[in-house]
């Protein structure tokens, strides 16, 4: 299964990489199964009802824009994914679970308000 990291994940990567972080459902799905086939090698010939079933149920309900045709990735996502990144071995930062966070513009966030 080289290269799948879950459905949430490759939801997100898709919708990062998305205009806006937007997309039609029908798009979202076509490239989710896509990826799903590649990676566990399934072929081409196979019925992918199924596949897009199990993409849809994956969805998070917050996603979920105008009438359920469209989907969006949350704000709180696109913050957590790509701004905050894990410092290692280093005393800078503020700790969040127990791990160091750092701005992705190189300046640690702090305790102090």
């Amino acid at each position: 299964r080289a290269g799948w990291k879950g459905w949430n994940k490759e939801i997100n990567a898709v919708l990062e990489d998305a205009e806006k972080n937007e997309m039609e459902w029908r798009e979202l799905r076509d490239e989710m199964v896509t990826r799903y086939v590649a990676a566990h090698q399934i072929s081409p010939s196979v019925k992918k009802k199924a596949i897009k079933l199990e993409a849809k149920q994956a969805i998070p309900p917050e996603y979920w824009i105008e009438g359920g045709t469209k989907l969006r990735l949350p704000a709180a996502s696109v913050f957590g994914q790509s701004s905050v990144k894990k410092v290692k071995g280093q005393d800078a930062g503020r700790s969040v679970n127990g791990i160091k966070t750092k701005l992705s513009n190189g300046i640690s966030s702090s305790d102090d308000g």
